[in-house]
């Protein structure tokens, strides 16, 4: 599952799949906007045929946040 969120997250930054981790603070550590994780998140839920309800947003830091959302809601 992580893979395939680098790989999201790579295509949307200067960032390659390899310095992508759980700990990856997605806004400092990428470089990314609100408008660009609102995109990510859009890919995420199209790829993995999930809905991700907007009022998580605020709660998203890392890229271990969607992880540990996506585990509890059994997309993983």
């Amino acid at each position: 599952m992580i893979d395939k969120l680098k790989e999201i997250f790579a295509r949307y930054s200067d960032a390659e799949t390899e310095e992508i981790t759980a700990d990856t603070v997605i806004l400092r550590d990428l470089g990314l906007n609100s408008y660009s994780i609102i995109e990510i998140i859009n890919d995420i839920e199209d790829e993995l045929n999930i809905e991700i309800p907007d009022s998580i947003l605020p709660d998203i830091k890392t890229v271990g946040d969607i992880v540990n959302y996506l585990d509890k809601a059994g997309a993983c």
